[in-house]
């Protein structure tokens, strides 16, 4: 990359999140180097925006909050409302809820974990789909384990295709 800013004429754009590494130190050690060698970055959130300029305070910074088109998950959420309120809708048994995220702490992944144990212990019947990787997803496998959810939660990783995303989605309630 510094070869590549030397005898280049092409801008290089980096595009990440701005922190959250399983050594953070480092992380923030490599990011460092690679703001010294790029011309801008393209951070997911502010917090990443913020982690950036405290790093490399002269950066050229933007954000994109949501780089994922959403107008799938919009058109199937309508097409689903509409088929529900066009016929009596009957409460089902079971309940399927869905996460779609990375799994890093300011996600909540473990929040969204612990209110489907409150679920299940209070007698409701429910599902759990998780679509996700991250820094935590060692611990989250744990932590499902010691709930003894393995059967409830199902967990998909990271997907980067939208349909298959959009497919898994529309088995969910929520």
């Amino acid at each position: 990359l510094f070869f590549m800013k030397i005898f280049s004429k092409k801008r290089l754009v980096l595009w990440g999140h701005g922190y959250g590494t399983h050594y953070p130190f480092f992380g923030n050690i490599l990011r460092l180097i690679l703001c010294n060698c790029a011309d801008e970055y393209i951070s997911y959130s502010k917090k990443g925006m913020e982690n950036i300029l405290r790093l490399c305070p002269d950066m050229n910074i933007s954000v994109a909050e949501n780089t994922i088109d959403l107008e799938e998950f919009i058109k199937f959420g309508k097409q689903k409302l509409k088929k529900n309120l066009s016929k009596n809708v009957v409460l089902k048994n079971k309940f399927h809820f869905i996460y779609i995220s990375r799994i890093e702490k300011e996600k909540e992944p473990f929040f969204a974990l612990e209110i489907i144990y409150k679920l299940l212990k209070s007698g409701i019947d429910v599902e759990f789909s998780i679509i996700g990787d991250g820094s935590l997803y060692k611990e989250l496998v744990e932590r499902i384990s010691v709930l003894e959810l393995n059967e409830r939660v199902n967990l998909y990783g990271a997907i980067t295709e939208t349909s298959k995303i959009i497919d898994i989605a529309k088995e969910a309630d929520f």
